[in-house]
């Protein structure tokens, strides 16, 4: 937790089914109180 909190900007992907992976989707990430929150360039979906 330590070490994402610690960045302020990240990139994070997933996989399809079929196992290729999906575009890469900047997040910002904010650990306030032992507690981790991020937001979504695209916001919630």
């Amino acid at each position: 937790m330590i070490t994402i909190g610690g960045a302020e900007e990240s990139q994070i992907s997933s996989h399809r089914r079929d196992g290729t992976a999906r575009p890469y989707i900047t997040i910002w990430v904010v650990h306030a109180e032992n507690q981790l929150y991020v937001h979504s360039a695209y916001g919630f979906r």
